[in-house]
């Protein structure tokens, strides 16, 4: 089945905009080693930089429900974790939530992740 040229620089937009974001990780990596693991884990999904933004916001309003005492259920954040993550239709596989999450929360012993106060939350 052959392409169109639009399919073609859709596609090539695609990997070029995924590229510039896997790129500007791994400056940040220079600039912030610490974040080795949680970077590696970000780069191993395939995820697009909009995918990305989305995955801070959701963190962020989630965090915002924690700080207000709204009720908030882990199994909640992993399904709309999960479906911002596989929304783009160019992520190949499902990733291993098991280790991505944590890793986002609370990074690991030797980094920090995106929100603290959800990895005690939900990991205490």
């Amino acid at each position: 089945m052959f392409k169109t040229v639009e399919e073609r620089l859709t596609e090539l937009e695609f990997l070029v905009e995924k590229q510039a974001f896997q790129i500007r990780l791994l400056q940040n990596i220079i600039v912030d080693p610490n974040k080795l693991k949680l970077y590696n884990a970000i780069l191993n999904t395939n995820m697009r930089e909009s995918t990305f933004h989305a995955l801070r916001k959701l963190t962020k309003d989630y965090e915002l429900c924690l700080e207000q005492d709204l009720p908030i259920s882990f199994g909640d954040f992993l399904r709309d974790f999960e479906k911002i993550l596989t929304k783009d239709c160019k992520v190949k596989s499902k990733p291993d939530l098991s280790s991505l999450v944590p890793l986002w929360l609370g990074g690991s012993s030797e980094c920090t992740g995106y929100s603290k106060k959800l990895h005690a939350h939900f990991y205490k």
